[in-house]
């Protein structure tokens, strides 16, 4: 499981972007791949990631 930070929290498209912990890139995530519903802007947390046509993408999003 890699770490990181919430960044951006799009709400009306469902969709967001995690800040890892090691690396500078932001990584996509979909709301859909979110264990909860408290998606908030600097939450920690943990996450896979999986590499697809579009680029990195995590999923199994959990909060710390």
């Amino acid at each position: 499981m890699q770490k990181g930070k919430i960044k951006a929290a799009h709400q009306r498209r469902s969709y967001g972007y995690i800040s890892p912990k090691e690396e500078a890139e932001q990584i996509y995530f979909h709301f859909e791949d979110f264990d909860g519903d408290d998606i908030q802007v600097e939450k920690k947390v943990i996450y896979q990631i999986e590499t697809t046509s579009w680029g990195k993408r995590a999923f199994n999003v959990e909060l710390v």
